[in-house]
């Protein structure tokens, strides 16, 4: 066979395999295209429904604008394969939480609420277009029962809140509940949310127990948001009342304006906790060497340690090795000392743990002090402070001289004087912790 012949074979081998093969389909770009779609239908159903992370209606438009870019940059394509993923994700990532992967998908994240328990005020509503104008009030009656102890914050209604869709002029709220300085997660109480309304009636209890001598130390604060599917809820208000101008028969429901945000809550205490103990002084038979010598009655303050609640975590597992030490002030030398055992992975820590300080006149508990300090236990470096209390009369004197741990507030006072008050009876309460044992008394 010739030279000739053997490139004319070749040809008709090529033309026939060609016809033989299927043409390619353009799948991945019509796969493109239906994701395309189906994000933009979402993120129109999402800006005419519960509200949107954009402002109005500019936001809208904007997410269309940038759908239709992406329809028109894959028709201008046809049927190009080779779309990249990176140039997509550039376009998509300023306004959208969503990604092309690298078969063409549009996919998409949506997450849940971004609320940092570090801070009461969410962070998803900061990085909204512009600010919503605060308007309207809360109608609210607060209550405590002395038989139970519960503090109860009735919510009954908001009117003319400040819409988040303005286009339709409504709002999907709900109000949530701190009772500061516990801005912990479990220091707060949601109603549930009411739609598509710039009245909502939430018609709901939120409940706190708590003494009423520590019920004094806090302030209710109630804030106003609007939920939003995204997670970027938006701040729509708020309200706080000192309890210690709140009469405890004052129980009539009452409009309060609700106001922008107030002066940032890191001025506020730190909450570290509560404690919760019962202590008692126990009488003993008179004792004396001599019939010459004057009787001196002396006696035993037993300390029951019952419990810690929401103690700060430490440890990597988000939990504390919690235990507790606790002195007869002045006395404080390491004979002196009394330490509960450690609870190890908890928080909330249950010990029901007894000191017992000996030989002690009833007429001293006027003049010393009882300081119980949390310690997260660690091993290897040093004991971490978790908080503490301290517990006498509060008058910065001790036997005539000015004594900075004499420092009792609050609670701690109260207890304290319920045990002098009611010799051989336990008296029990809860009391926050301090966030640092510096006295309260200025040097």
């Amino acid at each position: 066979m010739s030279e000739q012949e053997q490139i004319e074979q070749c040809n008709k081998c090529k033309e026939t395999a060609t016809d033989e093969v299927e043409p390619a389909v353009p799948r991945p770009a019509i796969i493109l295209e239906l994701a395309i779609d189906t994000e933009a239908d979402m993120l129109k159903k999402h800006n005419s429904g519960n509200g949107s992370v954009y402002s109005s209606d500019q936001g809208y438009d904007e997410s269309q604008a940038l759908m239709d870019r992406l329809q028109s940059d894959h028709s201008t394509a046809g049927s190009d394969t080779n779309a990249d993923p990176t140039q997509l994700n550039k376009m998509l990532a300023p306004r959208s939480r969503s990604r092309v992967d690298s078969t063409g998908h549009l996919a998409v994240s949506l997450y849940g609420s971004r609320e940092s328990l570090d801070s009461v005020y969410s962070n998803a509503g900061e990085h909204r277009r512009g600010h919503i104008q605060i308007t309207g009030e809360m109608m609210v009656s607060l209550q405590y029962c002395f038989k139970t102890s519960f503090f109860k914050v009735y919510i009954k209604q908001c009117k003319d809140l400040a819409p988040v869709d303005t286009r339709r002029m409504r709002s999907d709220s709900y109000a949530k509940s701190y009772l500061l300085p516990d801005k912990t997660k479990n220091g707060k109480r949601k109603t549930k949310v009411k739609k598509n309304t710039l009245n909502p009636h939430f018609e709901e209890t939120l409940k706190y127990c708590l003494t009423r001598g520590e019920l004094e130390t806090r302030t209710l604060w109630i804030s106003v948001w609007n939920s939003d599917s995204l997670g970027h809820n938006d701040f729509l208000g708020e309200i706080r009342i000192p309890m210690e101008t709140w009469h405890v028969d004052d129980s009539a429901l009452k409009w309060h304006p609700l106001r922008d945000r107030c002066e940032p809550l890191d001025s506020l205490i730190v909450y570290k906790g509560d404690l919760r103990i019962a202590i008692r002084y126990s009488k003993v038979e008179n004792e004396t060497k001599s019939k010459k010598k004057k009787i001196v009655e002396k006696g035993v303050l037993q300390v029951r340690v019952i419990e810690a609640m929401n103690l700060t975590p430490l440890d990597v597992s988000g939990t504390s090795d919690a235990f507790v030490k606790g002195y007869f002030l002045p006395e404080k030398s390491k004979g002196m000392k009394q330490k509960t055992p450690v609870i190890k992975k908890d928080c909330n820590p249950k010990w029901n743990y007894e000191f017992q300080f000996e030989g002690i006149q009833f007429e001293e508990l006027a003049e010393r002090c009882l300081e119980l300090t949390v310690w997260d236990y660690d091993r290897i470096t040093h004991n971490d402070f978790l908080g503490g209390v301290r517990l006498n009369l509060g008058r910065g004197k001790s036997y005539e001289r000015s004594i900075a741990w004499m420092d009792a507030q609050g609670e701690e006072m109260n207890l304290w004087r319920a045990l002098i008050e009611q010799p051989n009876q336990w008296v029990e309460g809860r009391i926050p912790l301090r966030d640092s044992m510096v006295s309260h008394f200025k040097k």
